[in-house]
């Protein structure tokens, strides 16, 4: 094993010629993405067919880990389906509520429709 890649702060070492999920495998790695309900996924089909295994590799969401290789130094993190959202800032807090008389929700045609007809 030569070189190492970073996952979720840890070191994972790796064999050239490696993909993401080989060498996340190898390490005991088997959660690499969760889900909206919380539950974890892995390899399952492990030739990019399904998307069980998407990571984020160095900012870049939605790899899979199966067929990206491992090239030098990668900084790998779990893909969470809901992200936790950063606390609000002061200034957001401060925000003003706003009551509509009509809300239009969609912007499909019968979306459009609708917003025409309650602005005439």
């Amino acid at each position: 094993m030569t070189d190492a890649l970073d996952f979720d702060g840890s070191a994972v070492p790796v064999i050239p010629g490696d993909s993401i999920a080989a060498a996340l495998t190898r390490a005991g790695i088997r959660d690499l993405r969760i889900t909206r309900g919380g539950a974890g996924r892995g390899v399952f089909c492990g030739m990019g067919v399904c998307q069980d295994c998407l990571v984020e590799v160095d900012g870049i969401a939605n790899l899979r880990a199966c067929m990206t290789k491992v090239r030098g130094h990668m900084a790998v993190r779990r893909q969470v389906a809901v992200p936790r959202l950063p606390p609000a800032s002061p200034a957001a807090a401060g925000g003003r509520t706003v009551t509509p008389d009509v809300l239009v929700v969609g912007a499909g045609a019968a979306g459009l429709h609708a917003a025409l007809a309650a602005s005439g």
